[in-house]
């Protein structure tokens, strides 16, 4: 059942008139209605219940004037209607028999913010997929699963995921902050409340922050991991060879990190260094008891990418 109220304050002349010719038209259309007198007690009130002067007739939270239903001039005043102060009944009547008013006020406020949050949820997942060549491969690497060509995979389409993370929040920005609602005239139109927008905002940033740190972490993911592991020797000096690898499938600092935490740790491996940008690995081993090639691959492997001798 509708709901119609009509927003007054103490002392105005015209809302008992209002309450009147409202109760009349609703009766002599054979409505149900419940009709509610809201007093206005001070202007701090008028925002919250959009009020544009007393009397203000809302059905279901929407302006019986259908030119109001943009305004935000809210106060606390008197109020007219074309002049008058009380709407004309043809005007009531209108709007009761309006039965897309609510619809109206949903569409057009519900989509511009839901538009909204979808688009600072989709920058999120957008720069997740971006970073999934260093973190995925990471993840499953941790729970002990081969990520061999998974970094390579997902490094081809970083560019058009941080494209996709950008141009989402740029819309969301724009409907959170930019966008006006528009209302087609005669249409039901309701601003949103000052916590809906709030809670967008808060959203919208929540989800920029998310982003960023998904967007970079290739950057910066190698400051977590755990400290290069380093061969340990008897203090002896040790005669070395150094073995050129190369290594397919390295996205980030994490992966280098990674892989010569692998290769310190073979037998007669001395140290390694990892250059991902070059997709290599400089590693130095004793000549005395030199690792065996299948050795060397297997640490590559069980880091999760390929690998293969080169020359130093």
């Amino acid at each position: 059942m509708k709901r119609i109220e009509i927003l007054y304050f103490e002392g105005c002349p015209n809302h008992k008139p209002a309450v009147a010719l409202t109760r009349q038209v609703i009766s002599d259309l054979g409505l149900e209605m419940e009709v509610k007198e809201v007093e206005v007690r001070g202007p701090e009130d008028a925002g919250h219940l959009r009020f544009l002067g007393s009397p203000t007739i809302q059905i279901d939270g929407v302006d019986v004037e259908p030119d109001a239903r943009h305004r935000t001039d809210f106060g606390f005043a008197c109020r007219t209607y074309d002049g008058e102060g009380l709407p004309g009944r043809e005007m009531l009547v209108a709007a009761l028999k309006d039965e897309n008013a609510e619809k109206a006020t949903n569409y057009v406020v519900g989509q511009s913010h839901r538009t909204g949050l979808w688009t600072a949820g989709g920058s999120f997942a957008a720069a997740v997929v971006a970073s999934a060549c260093c973190w995925l491969p990471l993840l499953l690497i941790a729970f002990g699963v081969s990520a061999g060509g998974v970094g390579v995979m997902f490094e081809k389409t970083r560019p058009i995921f941080l494209g996709l993370a950008a141009v989402f929040l740029a819309f969301g920005f724009y409907y959170t902050y930019f966008r006006k609602e528009k209302c087609e005239p005669g249409s039901a139109c309701e601003a949103p409340s000052p916590r809906s927008k709030r809670f967008n905002q808060v959203v919208l940033w929540i989800a920029t922050v998310g982003a960023f740190a998904f967007a970079f972490f290739p950057s910066y993911v190698g400051v977590f991991q755990p400290a290069p592991v380093h061969a340990v020797t008897d203090g002896t000096a040790t005669t070395t060879t150094l073995v050129t690898l190369k290594v397919d499938g390295m996205s980030c600092e994490g992966c280098a990190v990674n892989l010569h935490n692998e290769l310190v740790n073979v037998a007669g491996v001395l140290d390694a260094t990892v250059e991902f940008e070059e997709g290599r690995a400089l590693v130095s081993v004793s000549e005395a008891t030199p690792p065996s090639t299948e050795s060397l691959m297997a640490a590559v492997q069980k880091a999760g990418y390929k690998g293969s001798l080169t020359q130093p």
